[in-house]
């Protein structure tokens, strides 16, 4: 079974240092979390999951992440949390026939720009869902290329919160990407991070059964 999306939402800094999304997890075999912010980024949800940080781009002391959960506690009314300096959060779930695990990944930044390339990935194997997060300074993300579906995006006014924006793409045959982000203006600063998930099958537990 391919990936398919369940759900997504966004959130914003509502001036406490903290990115709130919700929405119904249920079903779900890959939970991400895409954070936009400075200082120390962390992810939490009211399910009591664990969160691994998958990858980080870093570009003028300024982070854009890809976050994914290492357990498997969905249902409705989940609500996830990012904080940081300036956060921006949107959050991606995924059904899929089997556990995920991350393949690849990359990321790029630079400075008075208004577009960037993300970095260029090729997964290994089939069906792969590739991620990509963005972060701009001060400004919104209008277009994303290469197929992607350029999912939620908020607008950054450089102050209480950073332009954060998600996209994905389901590949059925694996192909080389590198996608780019275009801004609606030129910023200070652009940064972006990708990465591929593959399905990883249950491994058989080697019992043998007779039969008669």
């Amino acid at each position: 079974m391919a990936y398919s999306l369940l759900a997504h939402a966004l959130g914003a800094n509502g001036g406490t240092g903290t990115a709130t999304a919700t929405l119904n997890t249920t079903g779900a075999a890959l939970l991400i979390a895409v954070t936009t912010g400075q200082g120390v980024p962390g992810v939490s949800d009211n399910k009591g999951n664990t969160w691994a940080l998958v990858k980080r781009t870093t570009w003028n002391s300024s982070h854009c992440d890809i976050w994914q959960t290492t357990t498997t506690l969905f249902g409705t009314g989940h609500t996830v949390s990012a904080t940081a300096s300036v956060p921006g959060l949107a959050v991606l779930a995924f059904a899929a026939g089997a556990a995920s695990a991350v393949d690849q990944v990359a990321g790029n930044g630079a400075s008075t720009v208004s577009a960037l390339a993300a970095g260029s990935v090729t997964p290994t194997v089939a069906n792969e869902v590739v991620i990509v997060a963005g972060l701009v300074s001060a400004a919104d993300f209008v277009s994303i290329d290469s197929g992607f579906t350029l999912l939620d995006h908020l607008a950054g006014d450089g102050a209480t919160v950073f332009g954060t924006a998600s996209a994905y793409q389901i590949q059925t045959t694996p192909t080389t990407r590198n996608p780019t982000w275009t801004a609606s203006l030129t910023a200070s600063t652009l940064a972006a991070s990708i990465a591929t998930f593959k399905e990883v099958p249950a491994t058989p537990t080697g019992r043998m059964f007779q039969v008669f």
